[in-house]
């Protein structure tokens, strides 16, 4: 230890870091632990306009997936286009990843909702890697029912047992039993890991799932309903990012280009065609630089992002466009059809010793950071929220449906330690410091049931024809009364478990439920309850899905074929969260990533025969 501070009082050559502190002395010694060398992406020249053969819009999740994929084939030429930065070191921290949300690293859509009236956040990463690089690192699939689904729908090519082998293609899976289980794969470029370290109330909460009934299963394998400690996109507990895992061999066929935020797509108007996009790049603020394809242009922008840019560059309704003077090049629905899981965050425990979490003197947080360099201790997990359960709701039963709600743990922390972003790394901009919980910290605990597969609907559109000012945004949460219904047996679950023998055995003890605007309701009403759930719904936690929805051609709705082709022009497709055409049960990252490795071979069939890859 003597050893280490004296290294922390050396003067030390910058390093990109952005350090997350509690208090000051750990912001040194975070510093210090993060800030380790690191191979930096060379800068791509910006000599203005260029031609490819590819062009990818947006380096997050789905982006940096599809272009390792392309730049594969050594004939093809690939750029990637993204318009933030490098992903900085402290990200690889699992438990830090609460710092990065909010910041500038993060778009923070804002998605305005009605009953209640408010503004929801949706998260989405504004870097290389994406949410990828951001989030919570939970690698869940949804069920195969819902892949089956897609398929029944039209999408011929996206059934359960077309799609698992994409899973198991990007997949590293660590762990013995699901290596065996014929679910999951080994030799991907994404590790697919248990995280190496559960606090006690973790145990604790297994075995209060298990009295209510709940098994042990792999919820990414052959039964989603039970409970799991789910594995994450991690190695040795630092986070892999798609970025990292996909895009760490440079390869001399793929150009990244980052600080680059396009601003539309580009077409030969006659022909109808793609031909490439515009961007303003942050090497030359203020002069719009020009990407060709040869072959195709594709959006990996996100939900958000890829419905804005195609209703900037004339792709969307009629109705929208006219209103901006967009001229309309083809009437699709974008933006229209998306879906995002709200949680419940009602059911609150108080933990008292020895179940709080929260180290009783400042050295336990250094020595908590000395086992972080070693592979293990909280600081390389997302906290509780690495055990996740299913189950399904009465109505789920009676129709021997899926499960339809997930429960979710997240922590709180109620004796408040200053923990703060503080920023020395240009890929996280100055002035970028926010207040953020670190989730392994903890006096509090919350069980919040998640509505899957939602009916309740949101519109992502624009309110001008600025391509930098921010979409509009409109969501409805529980505006469905079967999302209602749902949402009611999940917090009802919840409080059940809450009160267990086996929580307050460890010194876990529900907290009074207080919710201001149901008090005319008695309280364990069904009224009340009803109130209850709308009122504290949120949105943005699991990712949202849709906008440009997939579907076959007696699909009116659908914005991109089961080709993932924009529908009426050619040259064009898009590859991310937008086209999934109903949602799945799960959050969206391991699906993005299956999207990304369709998209590939959907791209390789139609050009390799020409090409002879």
């Amino acid at each position: 230890m003597e050893a280490l501070l004296a290294a922390l009082t050396r003067d030390q050559d910058p390093a990109p870091v952005c350090n997350v502190t509690v208090p000051l002395l750990y912001y040194t010694l975070a510093r210090y632990v993060v800030a380790r060398a690191r191979r930096a992406r060379p800068a791509a020249p910006d000599a203005g306009d260029s031609r490819h053969d590819f062009v990818v819009v947006g380096g997050g999740t789905a982006g940096c997936a599809l272009a390792r994929r392309l730049a594969e084939q050594p004939r093809w030429t690939v750029l990637l286009l993204e318009a933030g930065g490098e992903e900085p070191e402290v990200a690889a921290v699992p438990a830090f990843h609460p710092a990065l949300l909010g910041s500038e690293l993060d778009w923070s859509h804002r998605a305005a909702t009605e009953a209640p009236a408010r503004e929801q956040v949706w998260p989405a990463g504004r870097l290389l890697g994406g949410t990828s690089a951001i989030g919570r690192m939970l690698y869940l699939r949804g069920n195969s029912r819902d892949y089956d689904d897609w398929r029944n729908a039209g999408n011929v090519g996206w059934g359960y047992g077309d799609v698992l082998d994409l899973f198991k293609k990007s997949e590293s899976v660590s762990d013995y039993l699901a290596q065996v289980s014929g679910f999951h794969g080994t030799d991907g470029p994404l590790p697919v890991q248990k995280f190496p370290y559960e606090d006690a109330n973790v145990k604790t909460l297994e075995a209060a799932f298990t009295a209510a009934g709940l098994q042990y299963v792999d919820v990414n394998g052959e039964t989603q309903e039970g409970m799991m400690r789910v594995h994450g996109t991690q190695r040795n507990g630092r986070r892999t990012s798609v970025c990292r895992a996909f895009l760490q061999k440079d390869r001399p066929n793929l150009t990244v280009k980052l600080r680059s935020r396009v601003t539309k797509v580009l077409f030969n108007t006659e022909a109808r065609q793609a031909i490439g996009v515009e961007y303003i790049s942050g090497v030359n603020i203020g002069r719009p630089v020009r990407a060709y394809a040869n072959k195709e242009v594709i959006l990996t922008a996100g939900v958000v992002g890829s419905a804005q840019l195609l209703m900037l560059s004339g792709v969307g309704p009629n109705e929208t466009l006219s209103k901006f003077g967009i001229p309309l090049l083809q009437d699709l629905k974008v933006g229209q059809s998306v879906y995002d899981a709200p949680e419940i965050p009602l059911i609150k425990l108080n933990l008292t010793r020895p179940a709080a979490q929260v180290p009783d003197q400042l050295q336990g947080y250094f020595l908590d950071l000395i086992k972080y360099v070693k592979g293990t201790g909280p600081l390389t997990t997302p906290g509780p929220s690495q055990l996740v359960a299913f189950v399904r709701s009465s109505l789920a039963k009676a129709t021997d449906d899926v499960p339809d709600i997930m429960l979710s743990l997240s922590t709180e922390l109620a004796a408040k330690d200053a923990v703060t972003v503080s920023t020395d790394d240009p890929n996280c901009p100055a002035g970028n410091n926010s207040a953020a919980h670190i989730p392994c910290y903890y006096d509090r605990l919350v069980v919040s049931p998640v509505v899957l597969r939602p009916r309740s609907k949101a519109e992502v559109s624009l309110q001008s024809a600025d391509p930098l000012a921010p979409p509009a945004i409109r969501a409805s949460y529980l505006g469905h009364a079967r999302d209602v219904a749902a949402a009611v047996e999940g917090a009802r679950f919840a409080l059940r478990l809450a009160g267990s023998r086996e929580l307050a055995a460890a010194g876990l003890a529900p907290l009074p439920l207080h919710v201001g605007r149901c008090r005319d309701w008695p309280r364990d009403s069904e009224p009340w309850w009803r109130c209850a759930v709308r009122a504290v719904a949120q949105g943005g936690r699991w990712g949202a899905v849709g906008g440009c929805r997939m579907g076959p051609a007696s699909d009116r709705g659908a914005v991109v074929d089961p080709r993932l082709r924009v529908r009426g022009v050619k040259g064009l497709r898009v590859a991310d969260a937008s086209v999934v055409p109903s949602p799945v049960g799960a959050g969206a990252l391991a699906t993005v990533v299956m999207i990304a490795e369709k998209c590939a071979l959907l791209v390789r069939d139609e050009w390799c025969e020409e090409d002879v890859c």
